[in-house]
């Protein structure tokens, strides 16, 4: 007691929780629905910047000491598929890469992505539109490509596929992989909350449909906004609720297409 009584105690927390909200914020964000891998370096772009803040404004700052492990962690963690998706979104295409190793890399990335994709004059199809890309040049020249949804980077390169459909392809595919596991955990626990103990006899394909209906409910709910859902029965609705869905599961057959 004596020690939650003590004002130190308190300041330090607070220092701390300064140094560590924005790196709970970012994992909270790449663990959205809406999170793709594209998002990854900007965050740890942020995150990095705060700290420096705040070794700037007090250079004895507990964040002084996590900086250089943040940095061996970033270095860890960041793969080249981070950074072709980081250079791949239309926001960035004016952000200049540090050195050849970058050109050499992202091209070692999509080469990889896409085998046996070359052009008339042999040279790797994709890379050599990630080079128009970059210059803003052919299909991508400020009257042909749509640079007003850059901040969609999708809606951006499912417009081009048609006209550079190499790069397209794989940057579709980067802005559609999430961050990490946690979209197929979250489904896992879906599961486990549908087929419990007790509605153990429920089949495969039903509990799929259920873990289907469940899971883009809640992407209708944000669109459309906040509806009358199973969380706002009351506690009759929800035995009630519950006494329907075990009598249908032994005796009601209910086809959903």
């Amino acid at each position: 007691m004596q020690l939650v009584h003590s004002r130190p105690f308190w300041n330090n927390l607070s220092e701390f929780l300064d140094i560590l909200q924005p790196i709970h914020n970012g994992q909270s964000a790449s663990e959205a629905d809406n999170s793709h891998v594209g998002h990854v370096i900007p965050r740890w772009g942020g995150i990095a910047t705060h700290l420096q803040q705040l070794v700037n404004q007090a250079p004895e700052s507990p964040a002084a000491l996590i900086l250089p492990h943040l940095n061996e962690r970033q270095e860890r963690q960041l793969k080249p598929l981070h950074w072709a998706a980081y250079y791949l979104d239309p926001r960035n295409v004016e952000i200049a890469m540090p050195n050849q190793d970058a050109y050499n890399l992202l091209r070692r990335f999509l080469t990889r992505m896409d085998p046996g994709g070359n052009n008339r004059d042999g040279l790797p199809a994709a890379f050599t539109q990630l080079l128009l890309y970059r210059a803003r040049e052919g299909p991508f020249a400020q009257e042909n490509a749509p640079w007003d949804v850059a901040e969609h980077p999708i809606a951006f390169w499912s417009f081009m596929i048609e006209f550079v459909s190499h790069i397209s392809r794989i940057a579709i595919r980067l802005f559609r992989t999430p961050c990490n596991s946690v979209p197929s955990e979250r489904s896992f626990s879906v599961q486990n909350a549908i087929h419990d103990k007790a509605r153990n006899r429920l089949l495969l394909a039903r509990t799929d449909k259920l873990i289907y209906i469940y899971m883009n409910r809640r992407v209708l709910d944000r669109q459309e906004g906040d509806h009358y859902r199973w969380e706002h029965l009351e506690d009759e609705e929800m035995v009630e609720l519950e006494d329907l869905l075990q009598m249908g599961e032994g005796r009601v057959e209910v086809e959903v297409d």
